[in-house]
């Protein structure tokens, strides 16, 4: 075929694959798995993609229709390495972008090979699993390892091009009986991949999500609590219920949250307060995903704190720390900000808690938020009774060693009271304070024993915030750590040296290690 034919051909083509040649010409054009003998087999990836275009049902071998508009089948398969519950979803943007897709999806179980209409096992169906606003499907199962299962896509009286379907492992967490939690502060970290909305379950916030993950939550005491996933990686809908069911008036809703202003990202981040009348109340709390491209349930990690009012919400009620190194962990969350108090790292007080710390020496000393889960404000002042405290000994609101978290360093003076504040993003905090001082070292004696060509060191150290422990090194290797009296294994003839340093509880480590150089003889 010459040039000018090769080039009408492709036009041809084109315009078949663009689907503005007729429908009859279409068909010739059927994607490789449109037939349940040909799915494409997943193995161990995590979903498959392909064309729809020109996708048929097998009706002469049996494939029937799940309603009456179902415009043509393609098939995939997957072979579980483990027992594990899954979905098979259709929730990717993806999908969204492809017109309005209208998924229904079944699974089977069957043969590894050779499979047919007649000895495959019919496992689940759904229709608008990933939300009725957007007709996607999301079919949740057990399933089991070895097992082989198939997958059939199909669209509702839509013309859909492509599709996207992900095989998601559900979290432990994904039904309703939830994983039991309890106390406050209290701040854990899950994920609602995978997750599916159960029969029966209510939306939150008049949003229908789509994943949803449940915890059961015991209040250690009476009194008001506060709820929130503000940072989360995606957009959250959060809820608190009592009750033990679904259906039938078993659950009432305590409060039901979308966007918090101020919470995460853009306010996508949700909160919400309630009361407990005793200890041990028992609430359940959902995180679902909040609206996205055309209301897509959203799905990722999510970090949720709990707390109640801190009890050093005033400094009036600061909580008493002593010594080194000292590291606490409390909540700004329900805090809140006194009459004339002092600005902290540069801001106007929001929701500052307080703590008082006596300085157990003098001395260099970093007080800091790192571990945090917020961005924190930070400020070291002389202690007193009421507002504005008049001396700060330091004020931050970034650390350059942890980023939004923030470090006050300053030089301690022994027995002196210290007021400390911490404010910003409420949430789950932690102070730490640090001891900086190096402690010192002395080499006390050397002897070498020239027969057996071996040393032996004996050495001691100091520092006025505790005990200290030894890494000793030898003719310049790395420092490993070492006890009083240290002896060499058998040493070469010549010349050597030794270095000793002293490290104290904090990991400050002397910075001028003692030294000792000698050698060892050839025998006489």
């Amino acid at each position: 075929m010459g040039t000018r034919g090769r080039g009408i051909a492709a036009v041809i083509t084109l315009f078949v694959l663009l689907g503005s040649a007729p429908r009859a010409s279409a068909q010739a054009f059927m994607p490789q798995n449109d037939d349940l003998a040909q799915a494409n087999d997943i193995g161990n990836g995590t979903g498959d993609t392909g064309p729809l275009i020109g996708a048929t049902h097998e009706t002469l071998a049996g494939e029937t229709n799940d309603t009456a508009g179902d415009t043509g089948s393609v098939w995939a398969k997957w072979t579980p390495p483990a027992d594990e519950t899954v979905t098979a979803s259709m929730c990717d943007p993806n999908n969204l972008s492809n017109g309005a897709f209208d998924s229904l999806l079944d699974v089977y179980n069957g043969p590894a090979t050779n499979p047919t209409y007649s000895n495959i096992q019919h496992v689940v169906f759904n229709d608008d699993g990933c939300g009725s606003s957007n007709h996607l499907s999301a079919a949740k199962w057990a399933a089991h390892v070895g097992t082989t299962y198939y997958f059939r896509i199909d669209q509702d009286a839509t013309t859909a091009t492509t599709y996207v379907m992900n095989l998601e492992v559900s979290p432990p967490n994904d039904d309703f009986s939830g994983t039991a939690i309890a106390g406050a502060p209290l701040s854990i970290t899950g994920s609602n991949v995978g997750a599916t909305k159960e029969a029966g379950e209510p939306d939150i916030a008049g949003q229908p999500g789509g994943s949803s993950v449940w915890w059961s939550w015991t209040a250690p005491a009476a009194g008001s609590y506060v709820a929130e996933t503000c940072n989360s990686s995606f957009n959250t809908l959060l809820a608190v219920y009592t009750g033990t069911a679904f259906n039938m008036g078993g659950l009432t809703l305590v409060q039901g949250n979308d966007d918090t202003p101020g919470c995460g990202p853009a306010g996508q981040g949700s909160l919400v307060t309630f009361s407990a009348a005793a200890a041990g109340d028992v609430f359940r709390i959902t995180v679902d995903g909040g609206p996205g491209i055309a209301n897509a349930p959203q799905t990722g990690t999510i970090r949720m704190d709990i707390a109640t009012t801190p009890g050093n919400d005033a400094l009036g009620h600061a909580t008493a720390i002593s010594g080194f190194p000292t590291s606490v962990t409390g909540s700004t969350l329900l805090a809140t900000a006194e009459p004339m108090e002092n600005t902290h790292g540069g801001h106007a007080a929001t929701n500052s808690v307080w703590y008082r710390w006596t300085a157990p020496s003098s001395g260099p000393v970093t007080i800091d938020t790192c571990g945090s889960f917020v961005d924190t404000w930070l400020s070291v002042y002389d202690d007193g009774a009421s507002f504005p405290l008049l001396m700060q000994r330091g004020d931050n609101d970034d650390s350059t060693t942890c980023g939004p978290q923030s470090s006050v360093y300053f030089n301690a003076v022994q027995s002196q009271v210290y007021a400390i504040a911490i404010d910003g993003v409420p949430g789950v905090v932690q102070l730490n304070i640090h001891d900086v001082t190096p402690p010192t070292t002395s080499l006390d004696s050397t002897r070498v024993k020239q027969r057996r060509r071996k040393a032996i060191f004996t050495f001691s150290g100091t520092d006025d915030r505790g005990a200290v422990t030894f890494e000793c090194s030898l003719d310049g290797g790395a420092f490993a750590p070492c006890t009083s009296p240290f002896t060499t294994a058998k040493l070469k003839r010549g010349h050597h040296t030794f270095h000793v340093r002293a490290v104290d509880a904090a990991g400050n480590v002397d910075a001028t290690p003692a030294m000792k150089g000698f050698r060892v003889k050839k025998p006489a």
